[in-house]
C-alpha cells in the first residue's frame, strides 16, 4: 500500500520528536550527572527516544505485521513512563520520603514492578492487529481489564506527580522556584489532559483519529526543559548567566535560590564540605557550611536585597579559610537567588597562586625583586603575601618560605617587640595596611614610617619602609620597600643633637628675617617717647604746664611707648638667648597672639595675617618659647613663600590664614599618621597664597639644611625646628601643598586641662638702708637710684664692678643690699656677687640685666639671697627683688 500524506507527516512528526527527546536528554545529563532527578529526566528523554524511532518506522511501513511487532515490542515504553514521571516529581518537589533506605526500596518496588507486568502483559493480551486507516497503520487495542488497570495506573501516577509538584509549588518560598513547579505541573496537565482524549478516549471509541500520544510526551519534555532554561530549574545558574559566572569562577562556587537554599555547588565545594553529590549537598542547612559568619546578608543577596556582600570564613568540617563572596542573580528585575564564590586562603594554595602570579609578573619584575639590595614585599588585595625577597628575610629574620601566603599584618605583628608589645600596636599594624589596601589614607604628606623590630634571635633593629600600588593586568598589588637604618638612625641622632646646638643660630636667622620691620618698630616706639618728651620740655620752657597733670597725656604716651618696647625686647630675647626647655602648661591662643603682633609689625607690608578671634581657649603643656618659635618659622616661612619665592614679574604678597581647632583622630587617620596617638590634640593651621611645594621633594621639606630659597635668604634649618619642636612636645607636622595654589602646615599639639589663671597688680613696697648700686651705664644707674629714693632706700652708686669691690671691702656691714648689673665691662655682676658673699654670705644681692644667658640666671636664682630682676624694671619690680632677696634664708 502506498504511503499516504498522513502517515508521511506523522514519520516526520516522530523524527523531530527523537531529535527533541535526544537534545533534552544530553541537555539534564550534561547540567549535573550525579543528580538523580536529572538522570530520571535523562533516561526519560531516551525511553522515548525508542518510542520515537519505532513510531517513525510503523508509520512508514505498508506491512501490517511489521506495525504490529514494533507496536508490541516498544509497548514497555509507556508501561515505565508513569513511574519515571512520578519519581521524578518526587525529587524536584524536595520530598523527604526517600531519606529513609527502606521506604525507599519499598517506593522503587511499588513505583516499577507493576511497571514491569504491564510491559510483560499488555503486548500479549491487549496490543491486536493494527488497523490501516487514513493511509497509516493505527494501534489495535482490545478492551479488557489488563487495559483497564493499565489505563489507571497509568493516569493515576500522572495525576499523582502533578499533585506532589503543585503542593511544592504552594510551600515553595521563592517566587522562582514556584514558576519551575508551575511550568512543569502546566505541561504535565497539557500532556495527561491530551493523551486521555486522543489515545484513550477516542481509540476505545473506535474515532478515526491518530496516535498523538508522543506528541503530547513531545510537549511534556520540552515543558521541562523550559523551565529549566526560563527559571534555572536544577541548574546551577541561570543559562544567561552562565558565561559571566563561569569566567569568575574560584575554587568553590555555591548556588543558592531566592529562598537562600543550597541548590548547586561544584565539585571543589561538594569536596570542602564532605558531599557526595548534589542531592546530599541541598540536604546541608546554609549554617552548617561555614563557620563565624552571619548567614543573613548571603540570603539577603539571594532575595536581592544585598547587591554583593563579601567576608572572610572557614569552611566545611576541616575549617577551609576561605574568602566568601556572594552575588546576586538577576533576570529581567526578577531575583534568581545568588552565587556565592570561595577562595582558598590556607597556606599551601596561597603559596601556589602567589608562584603563579609572580611568574605571570614577567622575567623585569622577577629580576629587580631578586637583584634588589632592599627587601622587597608583594601582596594582593587582601593583604596575602605574594612576593618576600632574600633582603627582606635577611631583615626580619623571616625565611621566605614562611612569608608567602601569610598576611602582611600577622607576619608585622609578630615582629613588635616583645618589651612593648600590646593588642592595640597589633591592631594598628593591621588598621594601617588595610587602610592602603583600600586606599584611604591621608591625601597630605607621604609618610616613610620608620618602626623598631625584634628578630627572632632577639636582636633589635629600625627598619623604614615605604609602600605603594603598582596596576597590573591581572589586577593590582601592594609593593612595600623596607630597608634597615639602624646604623643611619644613629648618624640622625648626631644630627638631631646638632639641631639642638644650632637653636641658637637658626633664631637669630628669624630675627634677621625680620630686622628692617623691627628697626620700623622701635623708631614709631621712639618717636612716641621722643615727641612726648619734646611736649613735655617745651612746656616748661614756655611756663604752659602749671601743675603735672598738665603732661598726663604726655606722659601717658610714654608709658604705652615704654610698655610696647619692653614687649618687643622681651620677645626678641625669647627668640636669641639660649635658655633651657620649660615645661608648664600654657594658653596656645595667647602665643599665638604675641608671635601675631610681634610679626605683623615686622613683614612685608604686602602680607595680611588673619588669626583666629574667637576660637575657644586651647590649653597645652610644654615650652612656649619654643612653642612661639615654631609658630614664628612657619609664619615666616609663609611671607616668603609669597614674597622672595615669587618669580621676577609676579604679583607679590597675599594672605596668611591661621586657625586652631580641637581635633580627636579617627582610626583611619591613626593608621596613616603613625605618630599621632588616640587623644585630643590642638591643630593649628597656617596656610599661605604662596608658590606651593613641589610633590617631589615633600619628603624632604623637614631635612636639616635643605631649602628651595636662595642661600643668602635661609639656612635650611626652618622647618627642621619646626618639626623638632612638635615631635618634643608630642605632637607632629602634616602639611597639604599645591602648586600654584599654597600651602597649608598642619601642626598636632596634644591638648592639656584648663589653666586658671589669676591676675594680680603689683604695688611698690618700700624699706629702708643703705643700697649699694653697681652699673656701668649712666642711664640705668641714674634712673636706679632715682627708684631706689622714691621706694625709701638711700644709695651710692658704683660705675665698674671694681669700684663696687673697693666701696664694699671698706666697709661690708653697712651695705642693706647690693643692686648690681649682671654684664658690665671688666668684672662683671656675678662675679663681684660672689666675692661679695664670700666675706658677707648674708648679703642680699639682686642682679639685673637686659640681656642673660641661662647659665647666668641659673646659678643665681640656685644661690641663697640671690634675685634676679629683668631690666628695665618698674618702681614695684624693684621693691619686691629687694625684699624677695632680704627675706632669703642666708
Amino acid at each position: 500500500m502506498p504511503l499516504s500524506i498522513t502517515a508521511f507527516w506523522l514519520a516526520t512528526a516522530c523524527a523531530i520528536a527523537f531529535v527533541v527527546f535526544g537534545y533534552c536528554a544530553i541537555k539534564w545529563i550534561s547540567l549535573n550527572p550525579q543528580g538523580s532527578a536529572n538522570r530520571l529526566a535523562a533516561i526519560f528523554n531516551i525511553v522515548f527516544m525508542f518510542w520515537a524511532a519505532a513510531a517513525f518506522f510503523w508509520y512508514s511501513t505498508d506491512n501490517q505485521d511489521v506495525a504490529e511487532k514494533l507496536y508490541k515490542a516498544f509497548a514497555w515504553c509507556w508501561c515505565i513512563f508513569p513511574p519515571l514521571v512520578l519519581r521524578f516529581n518526587y525529587k524536584i518537589s524536595g520530598s523527604h520520603l526517600t531519606k529513609n533506605k527502606r521506604l525507599k526500596s519499598l517506593l522503587v518496588f511499588l513505583l516499577y514492578v507493576p511497571a514491569v507486568v504491564f510491559s510483560i502483559l499488555i503486548p500479549l493480551f491487549t496490543i491486536t492487529k493494527p488497523n490501516f486507516i487514513a493511509g497509516y497503520w493505527m494501534l489495535g487495542i482490545r478492551i479488557n481489564i489488563i487495559y483497564i488497570l493499565f489505563s489507571a495506573h497509568y493516569f493515576l501516577y500522572i495525576l499523582a506527580g502533578i499533585v506532589v509538584t503543585l503542593r511544592a509549588r504552594s510551600r515553595a518560598a521563592g517566587t522562582s522556584e514556584k514558576k519551575q513547579l508551575s511550568t512543569v505541573a502546566l505541561s504535565s496537565i497539557i500532556a495527561v489532559t491530551g493523551g486521555f482524549i486522543t489515545d484513550t478516549v477516542f481509540l476505545a471509541l473506535g474515532f478515526n483519529f491518530p496516535n498523538m500520544a508522543i506528541i503530547w510526551i513531545t510537549i511534556l519534555s520540552i515543558g521541562m526543559l523550559t523551565a529549566r532554561n526560563r527559571f534555572g530549574f536544577l541548574a546551577p545558574f541561570p543559562i544567561a548567566e552562565a558565561p559571566r559566572i563561569l569566567n569568575a569562577l574560584a575554587d568553590m562556587v555555591l548556588y543558592l535560590d531566592e529562598s537562600g537554599k543550597i541548590t548547586w555547588g561544584n565539585d571543589s565545594a561538594l569536596k570542602a564540605l564532605g558531599c557526595k553529590n548534589i542531592d546530599s549537598l541541598k540536604d546541608l542547612p546554609l549554617e552548617a557550611c561555614f563557620s563565624s559568619v552571619d548567614i543573613a546578608p548571603l540570603k539577603k543577596t539571594a532575595q536581592s536585597v544585598l547587591d554583593f556582600y563579601a567576608t572572610r570564613t572557614t569552611i566545611g568540617q576541616q575549617k577551609l579559610p576561605v574568602d566568601l563572596r556572594a552575588h546576586r542573580v538577576m533576570d529581567i528585575r526578577q531575583a534568581r537567588g545568588s552565587i556565592i564564590t570561595l577562595l582558598d586562603l590556607s597556606s599551601e594554595n596561597a603559596r601556589k597562586k602567589a608562584e603563579d602570579e609572580a611568574q605571570q609578573t614577567g622575567l623585569l619584575l622577577e629580576e629587580f625583586i631578586a637583584h634588589s639590595l632592599d627587601g622587597i614585599t608583594l601582596t594582593d588585595p587582601d593583604g596575602t603575601v605574594k612576593r618576600w625577597n632574600s633582603p627582606m628575610s635577611m631583615i626580619t629574620g623571616i625565611p621566605t618560605q614562611d612569608a608567602i601566603g601569610k598576611k602582611l599584618w600577622d607576619l608585622l605583628a609578630g615582629l613588635i617587640p616583645g618589651s612593648t608589645k600590646t593588642l592595640d600596636d597589633e591592631a594598628r599594624v593591621k588598621r594601617r595596611i588595610i587602610s592602603a589596601l583600600i586606599a584611604t589614607s591621608s591625601p597630605m604628606t607621604p609618610h616613610i614610617l620608620e618602626e623598631e623590630i625584634q628578630k627572632s634571635d632577639g636582636t633589635r633593629r629600625i627598619l623604614q619602609s615605604s609602600s605603594f600600588i603598582i596596576p597590573l593586568r591581572g589586577g593590582s598589588i601592594m609593593a612595600t620597600i623596607t630597608r634597615d637604618i639602624s646604623e643611619a638612625r644613629q648618624t640622625a641622632t648626631e644630627m638631631i643633637e646638632r639641631i639642638r646646638k644650632l637653636d641658637h643660630a637658626q633664631k637669630m636667622d628669624a630675627v634677621g628675617a625680620l630686622t628692617s620691620g623691627i628697626a620700623h618698630d622701635f623708631n614709631n616706639t621712639l618717636g612716641g617717647i621722643v615727641g612726648a618728651l619734646s611736649l613735655i620740655k617745651m612746656g616748661i620752657e614756655d611756663n604752659s604746664y602749671k601743675t603735672p597733670a598738665d603732661m598726663a597725656r604726655e606722659l601717658e604716651i610714654m608709658e604705652r611707648s615704654a610698655e610696647r618696647a619692653v614687649s618687643s625686647v622681651k620677645r626678641l630675647l625669647t627668640l636669641t638667648k639660649k635658655r633651657l626647655p620649660e615645661q608648664k602648661k600654657f594658653k596656645l591662643n595667647d602665643a599665638l597672639q604675641r608671635v601675631v603682633e610681634f610679626t605683623s609689625r615686622s613683614l612685608d607690608p604686602s602680607i595680611i595675617i588673619k588669626s583666629p578671634q574667637d576660637s575657644e581657649p586651647a590649653f597645652m603643656e610644654g615650652d612656649p618659647g619654643q612653642v612661639e618659635q615654631l609658630l614664628l618659622n612657619l609664619i615666616i616661612n609663609a611671607e616668603q613663600a609669597m614674597t622672595i619665592m615669587r618669580l621676577r614679574g609676579e604679583k607679590r604678597g597675599g594672605v596668611i590664614t591661621i586657625t586652631i581647632r580641637s581635633f580627636f583622630p579617627e582610626p583611619d587617620f591613626l593608621a596613616s599618621n603613625p605618630a599621632a596617638e588616640k587623644q585630643t590634640y590642638w591643630r593649628v593651621g597656617i596656610r599661605d597664597e604662596g608658590v606651593g611645594i613641589p610633590h617631589h621633594i615633600l619628603p624632604r621639606i623637614f631635612d636639616p639644611f635643605f631649602t628651595t630659597k636662595p642661600a643668602d635668604k635661609s639656612s635650611g634649618l626652618g622647618l627642621a625646628m619646626v618639626h623638632s619642636i612638635a615631635t618634643q612636645h608630642g605632637g607632629f607636622v602634616d602639611l597639604f601643598s599645591q602648586l600654584g595654589v599654597g600651602t597649608e602646615f598642619f601642626i598636632y599639639l596634644p591638648a592639656s586641662s584648663e589653666v586658671t589663671e589669676k591676675k594680680t597688680t603689683q604695688k611698690a613696697i618700700r624699706g629702708s638702708g643703705l643700697i649699694l648700686l653697681v652699673d656701668d651705664d649712666e642711664v640705668p644707674r641714674d634712673t636706679g637710684q632715682a627708684i631706689l629714693a622714691a621706694l625709701g632706700y638711700k644709695s651710692e652708686a658704683a660705675v665698674s664692678g671694681e669700684e663696687a669691690l673697693e666701696m664694699f671691702n671698706a666697709n661690708p656691714g653697712k651695705w642693706a643690699a647690693v643692686v648690681t648689673d649682671l654684664r658690665m665691662t671688666g668684672i662683671g655682676g656675678d662675679e663681684i656677687a660672689m666675692r661679695m658673699k664670700a666675706i658677707r654670705p648674708d648679703l642680699p644681692i639682686v642682679m639685673a640685666s637686659g640681656y642673660a644667658t641661662d647659665d647666668a640666671i641659673e646659678s643665681a636664682s640656685q644661690a641663697e639671697n640671690f634675685v634676679f630682676v629683668q631690666k628695665p624694671y618698674t618702681v614695684a619690680e624693684l621693691g619686691a627683688a629687694i625684699i624677695k632677696a632680704s627675706m632669703a634664708p642666708g
